[in-house]
């Protein structure tokens, strides 16, 4: 495989391995600050630096001193999410033909 093939295969690792990223994203989706999660904060800031890294997002610092920083959804994460959206409807719609589809 090419180096740029491998490449590929590990941000898709990263996503899928990072706990909470996919979460993330389907909140930036929604325009909900991922930092309004309090369960897991140090698991947010690892899928929100993964998000960043694979070019989804972006972040700012907050201009409110003591505030989470500012984490906004890039183009590319856009289409990232719609792919994502994409095959959960491809696999829902294989199980619900038991493989048919």
């Amino acid at each position: 495989m090419s180096r740029v093939g491998l490449d590929a295969l590990a941000k898709v690792r990263d996503l899928i391995c990072t706990p909470l990223a996919l979460d993330v994203l389907d909140d930036l989706v929604h325009d909900r600050p991922p930092f309004s999660r309090k369960d897991r904060p140090t698991a947010v800031f690892r899928a929100v630096r993964c998000l960043v890294s694979l070019g989804a997002a972006r972040v700012r610092l907050n201009p409110i001193p003591g505030r989470p920083p500012l984490v906004t959804l890039t183009p590319g994460g856009r289409a990232l999410h719609s792919r994502l959206v994409e095959i959960e409807d491809w696999a829902r719609a294989y199980d619900a033909t038991g493989g048919a589809a």
